[in-house]
């Protein structure tokens, strides 16, 4: 009777080697696919931001100007979803975001789900607040960006109102959905929300809890709380600085700490930015906060470097 060969095997030293070797090879795969994911939806939200400005430039061919408040510093509630321009409140208007709907693409609507009725254009792929909204609290369009109300709240048109050039002007940044921070104190335990919805309902009450919609903007000079830009004559010109000294933006913030008064964003490299020329960049987290700033205004003449 012939003799068998001995089978050959795998000792229990050359599975560990291999298990090891895959256990490496994905640690080294994984942050690259998260780097991949991360570029996509910034370019995706970049892309939304250039919707938002080929809408502003339709509404001003249209229109002859931008869309925006009046009398931004005395806002009422008067049938907010409603109101349009010419409406009996004179100070009842249709809120920025809201006017420029007609000339967004894409008004697809978000099916049986927490925010019935909303406009996918107006979120951020990468908003971490989306999810953190209470079931059936959302009764009003949300918003993942907002618009610089700084430069809308006159109406300015485009071709003649932006001394400053529409290359130095920022139209709209991101900013998440809801915020957990205010600039008021509240008891220990509670938290603020701030809905950044398309309608311009705003805190008209001084100690910041008369009411948690605000229209999407930031630089808003009629809602409490919010940090917007103070021109001065330095020595070499004009300065602007933010009514909050050194704030500019928040850069992936904790929740509990993304605060109302100033854009977020959830990456890293920075800001994604809509500039009234119609062009998007990604501003630096290390930005300084007087050309920040600078480029909120659109008629101060300030020189911006390092933009």
């Amino acid at each position: 009777m012939a003799s068998r060969s001995p089978r050959p095997g795998v000792s229990l030293i050359e599975v560990i080697v291999a298990v090891a070797i895959v256990a490496i090879l994905i640690g080294l795969l994984l942050p690259a696919i998260q780097a991949v994911r991360t570029t996509a939806s910034r370019m995706q939200s970049c892309n939304k931001l250039k919707q938002f400005g080929v809408a502003l430039h339709q509404h001003n061919d249209v229109k002859g100007r931008l869309p925006g408040v009046n009398n931004a510093a005395v806002l009422t509630f008067y049938a907010p979803h409603l109101a349009a321009i010419g409406a009996p409140d004179p100070n009842a208007d249709i809120p920025p975001l809201q006017e420029l709907i007609p000339y967004l693409d894409g008004e697809t609507i978000v099916p049986n789900g927490m925010y019935m009725g909303v406009r996918k254009v107006f979120l951020s792929p990468a908003d971490p607040t989306l999810n953190q909204a209470e079931p059936n609290s959302m009764d009003h369009e949300a918003a993942s960006y907002g618009l610089n109300m700084t430069a809308l709240e006159t109406r300015p048109n485009l071709g003649s109102e932006f001394p400053d050039g529409l290359t130095n002007t920022i139209a709209a940044t991101e900013r998440y959905f809801l915020s957990f921070k205010s600039s008021t104190s509240l008891e220990p335990g509670s938290r603020r929300i701030d809905c950044l919805t398309t309608y311009n309902q705003v805190d008209t009450d001084p100690t910041g809890r008369g009411s948690s919609q605000r229209r999407a903007s930031f630089a808003d000079r009629g809602n409490y709380g919010e940090v917007v830009p103070i021109t001065y004559n330095g020595p070499n010109g004009p300065v602007t600085r933010p009514s909050v000294p050194g704030q500019t933006f928040q850069v992936r913030p904790k929740l509990e700490s993304a605060w109302s008064g100033v854009p977020q964003t959830p990456f890293a490299a920075g800001l994604p930015t809509l500039l009234f020329d119609g062009s998007v960049r990604t501003l630096s987290p290390g930005i300084d906060a007087a050309v920040f700033w600078g480029a909120v205004t659109r008629d101060k003449g300030e020189v911006l470097t390092d933009w």
